[in-house]
């Protein structure tokens, strides 16, 4: 987690995600009684991650707190559960893992206890769905499912399937908010052979250029990323998916 430059309260009050949110809020209330979710939507940028934070209107607050104290730091296992395939269901209050470190779990224990008293009794009996979309962008929701609601294979399947749905149109509209960063071959295949851990001696004889014209190109490509270092530009296109 450690290439988020940016974090923020999705707006839901954007005109071209008000729709969009209303839908899966009626969704998720009309056809499986879910009253309370929250949606973590972790996508590339030009400034390198960004990771936004929506809630149901109770839980802006939480959401808003969440973002501002940077509370993702405290989620030592984020990255994994945005990768992990199938939903995760919990019926009891999540304990820390052993392998987080102490003053982390110390933390991230605190911030549980108050994200329960904020939320209330209940909370816990729900699961995790992680969703995927275009260009690498992965989302987990975290849906409270009625107490009298038994988490069956069924009813988890079917509140993905609309999940997932949301989280493809979501995708598609924060896609058109920038313009993606597009690298030529010749600077792909720079940073690639960078990350293969090439010296620049080495890559500039591979791609058939002098030493000073492959930092002239390289200087360029760390412009496109808006990188300091090339180190930085190639972390970058990894995060962004620009190269495998």
């Amino acid at each position: 987690m450690r290439h988020i430059r940016e974090s923020e309260v999705i707006d839901r009050n954007a005109p071209e995600l008000v729709d969009l949110f209303d839908h899966l809020r009626d969704t998720l209330l009309g056809r499986h009684g879910i009253t309370k979710a929250r949606y973590v939507h972790l996508a590339p940028s030009a400034a390198g991650l960004r990771l936004k934070v929506s809630a149901s209107p109770a839980l802006r607050p939480l959401a808003i707190d969440f973002v501002e104290n940077r509370r993702h730091l405290l989620l030592y296992d984020l990255a994994e559960r945005l990768r992990r395939p199938e939903p995760t269901r919990f019926s009891t209050g999540g304990g820390a893992a052993e392998d987080i470190p102490e003053p982390l779990r110390s933390a991230r224990q605190e911030y549980e206890a108050h994200m329960s008293r904020f939320i209330g009794e209940g909370w816990w009996h729900g699961f995790e769905v992680p969703t995927f979309g275009p260009c690498g962008r992965r989302g987990v929701f975290l849906i409270n499912a009625p107490l009298e609601q038994p988490l069956t294979n069924a009813y988890v399947t079917d509140v993905r399937r609309d999940l997932q749905d949301f989280h493809l149109a979501y995708s598609s509209v924060d896609l058109s908010a920038e313009q993606p960063i597009r690298l030529a071959a010749a600077e792909h295949e720079l940073l690639l052979g960078m990350v293969c851990g090439m010296r620049t001696e080495a890559l500039a004889a591979e791609v058939g250029l002098t030493a000073r014209g492959t930092e002239d190109r390289l200087r360029r490509t760390r412009g496109k990323l808006k990188s300091r270092t090339t180190v930085e530009a190639a972390a970058k296109a990894v995060a962004l998916g620009l190269i495998l």
